[in-house]
């Protein structure tokens, strides 16, 4: 079952990019912004499986989610900078 690799913005920060789960069932893998950090949710299974153009799709939305997270840890007054976990 081919698989599109546009991204579906579901709100400002979350995007989506098509793929499938081990069974090849049509799946989502999100990404959004989460209190400085960049969230990546993939289907309740043990892989996501993602033509090339989803792959480099994602690739896309993490970088601007990190660029993203990054410009809002250095906005004026803002002193606090996340850790890592």
């Amino acid at each position: 079952m081919p698989v599109s690799a546009i991204t579906a913005p579901t709100s400002p920060t979350r995007r989506e990019v098509s793929c499938t789960d081990g069974l090849r069932r049509a799946r989502h893998v999100s990404t959004y912004l989460g209190s400085g950090y960049v969230v990546l949710l993939a289907p309740p299974a043990e892989a996501a499986l993602l033509i090339p153009a989803a792959a480099r799709e994602l690739a896309k939305n993490l970088v601007a989610q990190a660029d993203e997270a990054e410009a809002s840890q250095k906005t004026p007054g803002s002193a606090v900078r996340l850790q890592h976990p």
